[in-house]
């Protein structure tokens, strides 16, 4: 029994060939519709249909289709050794444009999502317009295949929005993306693969990388006697290059490939490709130069109205803090800096060479502050002590001349001491 629903299903001569050379028993094949599992099949009771369901009633003893290997129906029917490697993987049809636009640093992110960052506060306004944009892409798989079985196990939530846009078949989904009613196709890998590589125009894309990897093998009967013997034919394929001969021959000449090849080469961008960065870094600067302008007018003509402005107008009142904290302190500081006293600074920091001082003027404040502390805190400390210093010299000469006095009273001789304290002297 043959599957239909990749290049094997028209490689019948390959097979031919294959049985001729490599294996001595005659098969009688039967091309029929491939059919997967049902969207119950995990469940023990759940019946198996298609491919599956006709080796497990005996209708078919082998079947040669992009099989998936799985756990659930390992359990219902024997594999061969894996023959190919496959996995799950993204297919869509994004609108093709041939030139790059002006603002080409913007398409990264939606217009809304730009608004967004824009706007953003701290409850994540712009995660919450990712989430919604997400879930209004139009995603689906082929109903009853391996990749809706995975996101059925994987990911409950997508796959109750996929089962909006259930397809009958990988065929059915790949229309749907050329006409615009579909957004993402999820299915096999080389089955994409083959639908993008054969594309007319090449506009079907698989981006993201190959998910839940898995093999693909020859399904067969449980306790079917040919299992080792079709297994060993494959190991020999594998080992000997004729299965990379069979993949080169359908993949490997494929138009899309090599134009997919093409486009993943770099190229070097031109003048054009960034001038938007440019214009819009200029208008930033005219837009600060205005805002300059406008500032540098407001200092000069309106702030010293507001500033004569009595204590009791809005003006001056604490509620400016909440428009702008620096107006309300130039408003009600005490003395005002003139603005020619910031332009003479700038022009003797850029005379003194220090031009990366001005982009520390917060550090070099702060070492400022901690110098004129430093500084009061020992001119404080030297006049504490200068003090001190001038009261004990005062201490010192006030004993001095007492104990001098004493001195100069003992030396004295007796008609001296007469002549101190007589009537007469102490009279007067």
């Amino acid at each position: 029994m043959f599957g239909s629903r990749m290049p094997m299903a028209r490689a019948n001569r390959d097979r031919r060939d294959v049985n001729k050379k490599f294996l001595s028993y005659r098969f009688k094949g039967e091309l029929m519709k491939s059919k997967r599992l049902k969207e119950e099949a995990y469940d023990a009771n759940a019946k198996w249909n298609g491919i599956v369901g006709d080796l497990v009633s005996g209708a078919a003893h082998m079947s040669f289709a992009a099989l998936s290997v799985s756990s659930a129906r390992s359990e219902v029917i024997d594999f061969s050794v894996p023959y190919f490697f496959s996995g799950v993987s993204f297919l869509a049809s994004p609108q093709q444009k041939s030139e790059i636009p002006l603002l080409a640093f913007l398409l990264p992110f939606s217009f809304q999502l730009w608004l967004a960052i824009l706007i953003s506060h701290s409850r994540k306004y712009s995660g919450r317009v990712c989430i919604l944009h997400l879930l209004s892409q139009k995603v689906g798989a082929p109903k009853s295949s391996a990749a809706e079985y995975y996101v059925q196990k994987a990911n409950r939530l997508l796959w109750e929005h996929m089962s909006k846009y259930a397809l009958k078949d990988t065929a059915e989904g790949v229309d749907m993306l050329r006409n615009g009613s579909l957004d993402i196709l999820i299915a096999d890998t080389p089955i994409l693969d083959y639908y993008r590589a054969t594309d007319h125009g090449c506009k079907l894309q698989k981006f993201g990388d190959t998910i839940n990897e898995d093999t693909y093998a020859i399904g067969m009967a449980k306790g079917f006697p040919l299992k080792d013997s079709i297994s060993a034919v494959i190991a020999k394929y594998s080992s000997n290059g004729y299965m990379d001969i069979l993949q080169e021959k359908w993949y490997g000449g494929l138009p899309c490939f090599k134009l997919a090849q093409e486009i993943a080469q770099p190229r070097p961008l031109g003048l054009s490709a960034v001038a938007g960065v440019f214009i819009l870094l200029g208008m930033g600067i005219v837009i600060g130069l205005v805002t300059l302008l406008v500032e540098h007018l407001f200092f000069k003509y309106v702030l010293p109205i507001l500033r004569d402005k009595p204590k009791e107008s809005m003006w001056r009142s604490r509620n400016i803090m909440f428009f702008s904290q620096k107006l309300y302190r130039f408003i009600n500081c005490v003395e005002l800096v003139s603005p020619h006293h910031a332009a003479r600074e700038l022009v003797h920091t850029i005379r003194q060479g220090q031009i990366t001082s001005l982009f520390q003027k917060s550090i070099k404040r702060k070492e400022h502050e901690q110098r004129r502390r430093r500084k009061s805190k020992a001119q404080f400390f030297e006049m504490i002590q200068e003090i001190r210093r001038q009261q004990q010299q005062e201490e010192n000469q006030t004993h001095l001349e007492s104990v001098t006095e004493v001195d100069s009273e003992y030396n004295l001789s007796p008609d001296e001491k007469k002549s101190k304290f007589s009537p007469n002297i102490l009279k007067r």
